[in-house]
């Protein structure tokens, strides 16, 4: 559980469980809640591969992950969401698009994880090998 400032109240639809009003996020925003913090969504193998399951949809929307991560304020999004289209989804155009937005400075593309190698054209560093399939 975390608590958000609400500027980040976004991204969310409206359930009703009888009289009671839940909001859920939508699959774009659950997406980037787990690149920006990989262990809310199991370590960034299994983010990775949500994020590919979710781009292989036809509901997919590209841009709308892009918003979202600005909204977010947050360069570590966009480092570790192009360096993944770039090696795991090979989806050029969004990497392109995060690769616009980076920001200074060095993030980890998973912080749970000991990492020693950086890859400087995305600013991150790496879990060592066998850690994470890249």
């Amino acid at each position: 559980m975390h608590h958000l400032k609400p500027n980040r109240l976004f991204g969310l639809k409206a359930l009703w469980r009888g009289a009671v009003k839940v909001s859920i996020s939508d699959p774009a925003r659950t997406l980037v809640d787990m690149i920006t913090a990989p262990e809310v969504g199991g370590g960034i193998d299994h983010v990775a591969d949500s994020l590919n399951a979710y781009l292989e949809t036809k509901t997919a929307d590209r841009d709308l992950l892009i918003r979202y991560a600005a909204e977010f304020n947050n360069g570590a999004i966009f480092k570790r969401l192009g360096y993944l289209a770039e090696t795991r989804l090979h989806g050029e155009k969004l990497a392109t698009e995060c690769r616009s937005r980076l920001t200074q400075g060095y993030a980890r593309l998973d912080p749970a994880l000991p990492s020693k190698r950086l890859v400087t054209a995305w600013r991150l560093w790496l879990p060592s090998a066998g850690k994470q399939a890249a």
